[in-house]
């Protein structure tokens, strides 16, 4: 796995700093400061829902550069890009039911599939059990 970073250097994610500093991603999720053992966190909090909502993390999720928003418009139809965000995001491929919600929202070109991301991001399942 590898981690980019602001100055745009690509590291392994064993050659990261850890404990990651105040205000990265890992430590807003609850990486422990290693200052005592077990001093991780596992509770959600207010900070990590509006990372998710309006952080820079979903900026460069929709990035027309990441992974995911390549499979996405490379999928041949709308179910074909909401397996792509589910696998993704949650590994597994979109039931009937969420692809009958999801197909009208994706429709709609490279915002709809957007929309549908940012919708599968902000789930009870990829935040709390992803």
């Amino acid at each position: 796995a590898f981690a980019k970073f602001r100055d745009s250097a690509v590291f392994r994610a064993s050659e990261m700093r850890n404990p990651a500093p105040n205000g990265h991603f890992l430590r807003l999720y609850g990486q422990s400061d290693r200052e005592l053992v077990e001093n991780s966190n596992r509770e959600a909090s207010v900070m990590q829902a509006l990372t998710m909502m309006n952080g820079s993390l979903f900026r460069n999720l929709v990035s027309p550069f990441s992974v995911i928003s390549r499979e996405v418009r490379a999928a041949n139809n709308a179910d074909e890009a909401i397996d792509a965000i589910y696998l993704s995001t949650l590994s597994r491929r979109a039931g009937a039911e969420e692809k009958e919600t999801l197909r009208p929202i994706v429709v709609e070109g490279a915002e709809g599939k957007g929309d549908a991301l940012w919708t599968v991001l902000n789930t009870r399942q990829f935040l709390f059990i992803q």
